[in-house]
């Protein structure tokens, strides 16, 4: 019973460990500003009702979610052109995981 306890406490642990590595990973505002124009630039043509390039969607899946969501808080006519619902569908074509109730402007 105590060696089956241990066990599950070193599970919870690791697994801990693993999330918080993951997911406590800051994005330096520089590195922000490199996606978000690189975002502008390889999957503009969107905005224009064509579907996402595959350059796009590469760069989508690797892409920082509170990065691209900062993009549309800055860019006001980009917000008028694409709708925060709309670009986290993007993310989910392009095979990017979205976390379940992720905030990304007012909406989402």
């Amino acid at each position: 019973m105590r060696r089956s306890h241990k066990i599950i406490m070193m599970k919870v642990a690791y697994y801990f460990l693993v999330l918080v590595t993951v997911y406590g990973q800051r994005v330096s505002p520089r590195e922000c500003q490199v996606e978000q124009k690189q975002v502008v630039f390889y999957c503009r043509l969107i905005a224009f009702g064509q579907p996402p390039t595959p350059d796009c969607c590469r760069l989508l899946k690797a892409a920082h979610l509170e990065c691209v969501c900062q993009l549309f808080a800055k860019q006001r006519k980009l917000s008028t052109i694409l709708d925060v619902s709309q670009v986290m569908l993007l993310f989910q074509f392009c095979g990017k995981i979205v976390p379940r109730n992720f905030k990304c402007g007012s909406k989402h």
